[in-house]
C-alpha cells in the first residue's frame, strides 16, 4: 500500500500527515519579523510522536511562534475521511490506540464510541462498572449466621435492584 501525504489545515506549507499516522514537517524557509532580509531554512523531517495522558499519539506543530498538541488519529481523520454528519470523535476499529493507518479510524459518537469499546473488551460493561468506565468494587450479601457470602454483585446499584435494599 502507498503512502499518501496530504496538508494539515491550517498548516499548509509547514506540515503533512500520511494516511499510515505519520507526521512531518516540510522544507520552508522562516523569515524574521526584526531583520525581514534575515531567514532561516528548516529542512523537513517526520516528527517525533509522543503519548497524551490517555496513551494517546500526539505531536507538537508550530506556527507563529505557538506551539500546538494534537491527537495524530484526529489529524489523519479529518484530513482522509469524510464527516458529512459531523460526527465529534474518532474511533479505532481494532481498539489499538496507536493504530492510527486510515482504514483503521471511523467518525462516530460519544455513545458508540463508549459501546464500542465494552464490545471489544476494553472497558467493562456497564453493569460490571461504576458508571464511570471503572471496574466497581464486588458488593457481598453476606448470611450473619454463618458469615458465609450468599452472593456477589458488580455495584451497589445491581445489589439494591435484586435485594430491594437501598
Amino acid at each position: 500500500m502507498e503512502e499518501i501525504w496530504k496538508w494539515i489545515h491550517g498548516y499548509e506549507d509547514m506540515y503533512q500527515v500520511s494516511n499510515f499516522g505519520r507526521v512531518r514537517s516540510v522544507d520552508r524557509f522562516v523569515y524574521c519579523e526584526v531583520s525581514p532580509n534575515k531567514s532561516q531554512h528548516l529542512f523537513g523531517k517526520i516528527l517525533k510522536q509522543g503519548f497524551n495522558h490517555k496513551g494517546y499519539p500526539i505531536v507538537y506543530l508550530s506556527k507563529n511562534g505557538k506551539q500546538k498538541t494534537i491527537v495524530v488519529h484526529r489529524l489523519v481523520a479529518l484530513s482522509f475521511i469524510e464527516n458529512p454528519l459531523n460526527l465529534p470523535q474518532v474511533n479505532h476499529k481494532d481498539g489499538v490506540k496507536t493504530n492510527n493507518y486510515v482504514g483503521n479510524l471511523e467518525w462516530c459518537t460519544n455513545a458508540y464510541n463508549q459501546q464500542h469499546a465494552y464490545d471489544i473488551g476494553l472497558q467493562p460493561s456497564y453493569e460490571e462498572s461504576n458508571g464511570r468506565g471503572r471496574p466497581a468494587r464486588s458488593v457481598a450479601m453476606l448470611d450473619l449466621a454463618t458469615h458465609c457470602v450468599l452472593k456477589t454483585f458488580n455495584t451497589l446499584a445491581s445489589a439494591g435492584r435484586e435485594t430491594g435494599i437501598n
